[in-house]
């Protein structure tokens, strides 16, 4: 067993515990169930003989895990779905050739505990009220090969039928599939690491998520949760922090996802052609380009900036406390301009320009004056920033993949980018490290000053392919996707060490990480999209396949995919690309790697 924990999600509820199924409160990977940001089940133990079984393996399937454990000649089998609590059916087999005599007890409790509390993000007292939720006590005498079952649930349910809970979860999972593209390649391994993240390939989740930035977009000026007319939120929180006033239930300290909503508006009208969408959110987008002009860019000078946040003391994706630094190691002067904010922005700019014409020539502006006050010349590269003199930042970060994504860099530049970002001084061989390995803060474990986060290699892979690097494109996304593939629960993380590769090795965790998480799932699609050139013009019904070579399969096989409000099949082997029947109004182009 390589895996510390097993993670069950399913709409807001997930269930966290060790790989025996058990769960600890005072466990530092947050055992628990979790009903939002609230626990509500910190203790669950299953004793036999007064002693946790043995864990041996875990298997997970389409909503539910599989628990193997042993306890002597004991065999355990733990089979748990969630769906508004958890439920399990625990099975206890007799392995020996003769009779066994044995104590079971089920002790169960909640502390009710704050999300935000266990993770040590906001203080407040420990729980002095844990509830003790009634447990179960069993005295067996099993015959050889005999078993004994019982199910569990929390909150106690009665008249649920086991089969049934978990035949429905499993339903549900497979009528979500046939509504996904699916990716089947000649690596069994990448597979099986695929089958669980490409499924978003979908574009009601684009939709949906759109719809609720926009329904919670900002309406007034609010200094307590940084609410602005126009902004897009940061994170939505519920239970005890928000009840006391501890933390807000809406908090919008970003300055990244305002532009980011646009452009992924954009994005969706790109895949879709859905018109109807893009006008229904218009009034949306027309107040988060208002506030692009206005509260974003307090200053005027084009760019946009944040200051010391409410929460945070960084308000772009790399949010902890030390993540802009100078090249000294010293805090940056705020109000700081990020590079990849700026890149948003024009991507955004670009986008929306089809609805307002003008918004082309903004754009142009923009580039211009980034290339000018955001280009290092003597390093060839990027400035992570502009503080708050308009001097630049001069980390050597993973930011500028961001650019590239955006395209704001004229060719020349993207080059020299490209080359820095793949050269072992960023590049780990598991991903680009979030900072230079020669910076005075370099830390391989830390949280941005030089881990690997999938999201952050995905959008840097796509930028190097869009910019004309395929093979560096490659490299990333095989690199990321590999250690997707390493660990033994095919997930890719949140993040990991930036520590160098090691053959034989899995990358080295940052214990805090989250795991699963939506943007290293979403990461794994998002490599696949880049390997095999995928852009789309949905507006004119074009979609273009340029697929790149890659060492992660010879043949891979895309079926239902997603375009234009239509669905269609296509294969690669090697370069070649073989696609089913297209639909009327698509017209598919075969494009080379380049």
């Amino acid at each position: 067993m390589s895996a510390k924990r097993a993670v069950l999600k399913e709409n807001r509820s997930f269930a966290v515990s060790a790989p025996n199924g058990d769960m600890t409160a005072a466990n530092s990977d947050g055992h628990g169930l979790w009903r939002g940001d609230t626990r509500v089940l910190s203790e669950f133990h299953l004793l036999v003989d007064g002693r946790e079984p043995e864990a041996i393996d875990v298997r997970g399937s389409p909503g539910s895990l599989e628990f193997e454990t042993a306890a002597g000649d004991l065999r355990i089998g733990r089979e748990r779905y969630v769906d508004g609590g958890l439920h399990e059916r625990i099975t206890i087999t007799n392995r020996s050739s003769s009779s066994i005599h044995s104590s079971i007890a089920l002790e169960l409790a909640a502390d009710h505990a704050a999300m935000l509390a266990v993770r040590g993000i906001v203080r407040m007292p420990a729980s002095s009220s844990t509830e003790h939720i009634p447990g179960r006590m069993y005295e067996l005498d099993l015959d050889p090969a005999e078993s004994f079952s019982f199910v569990v649930d929390v909150p106690s349910l009665d008249g649920l039928d086991f089969d049934s809970g978990l035949a429905h979860i499993r339903d549900s999972y497979r009528s979500w599939a046939r509504e996904c593209a699916t990716f089947e390649t000649d690596n069994p391994t990448l597979n099986e690491f695929t089958s669980s993240f490409t499924l978003p390939m979908n574009p009601n989740v684009a939709r949906g998520a759109l719809r609720f930035l926009a329904q919670h977009q900002g309406k007034r000026v609010d200094p307590r949760t940084e609410e602005e007319p126009g902004k897009i939120l940061h994170e939505v929180r519920d239970g005890e922090v928000v009840e006391r006033g501890l933390w807000p239930h809406i908090l919008y300290g970003t300055v990244d996802a305002t532009p980011l909503f646009l452009s992924v508006l954009a994005d969706a009208l790109d895949w879709t052609g859905d018109t109807a969408l893009f006008d229904e959110l218009w009034p949306a987008a027309e107040a988060a380009l208002a506030w692009c002009d206005s509260y974003g860019d307090k200053d005027g000078d084009g760019y946009l900036e944040y200051g010391i946040g409410v929460e945070a003391r960084n308000e772009g994706w790399k949010d902890s406390n030390d993540s802009l630094t100078n090249v000294d190691g010293t805090d940056v002067r705020r109000p700081a301009a990020l590079c990849e904010v700026q890149g948003y922005l024009y991507r955004a700019l670009k986008g929306l320009a089809r609805k307002r014409p003008e918004l082309e020539a903004r754009a142009s502006d923009l580039a211009v004056h980034f290339d000018r006050d955001f280009w290092m010349a003597g390093e060839s590269f990027v400035a992570q920033a502009l503080d708050g003199r308009k001097q630049r930042v001069e980390a050597m970060t993973s930011n500028p993949g961001h650019c590239l994504w955006s395209r704001i860099l004229p060719p020349a530049r993207a080059h020299a980018v490209a080359e820095r970002l793949v050269s072992p001084e960023l590049f780990s061989g598991w991903g680009i490290r979030t900072l230079s390995k020669r910076a005075i803060n370099y830390d391989p474990r830390s949280y941005h000053n030089g881990s690997v986060w999938p999201h952050d290699n995905a959008i840097a892979a796509a930028g190097l392919r869009f910019s004309g690097f395929p093979a560096e494109a490659e490299v990333v996304a095989r690199a990321t996707l590999e250690s997707g593939m390493a660990y033994a629960d095919r997930r890719l993380p949140e993040l990991f060490s930036g520590a160098e590769r090691v053959p034989g090795k899995v990358p080295e965790d940052y214990e805090a990480s989250c795991r699963p998480q939506n943007w290293g799932a979403a990461s794994a699609f998002q490599m696949i999209h880049t390997l095999l050139g995928l852009e789309a013009d949905a507006t004119r019904g074009v979609l273009k396949i340029a697929p790149v070579e890659t060492g992660l399969w010879r043949r891979i096989e895309v079926n239902g995919l997603h375009f234009g409000g239509r669905r269609l099949d296509f294969s690669v082997d090697g370069g070649r690309v073989k696609v089913g029947a297209v639909p009327r109004g698509v017209r598919v182009e075969i494009g080379s790697e380049s």
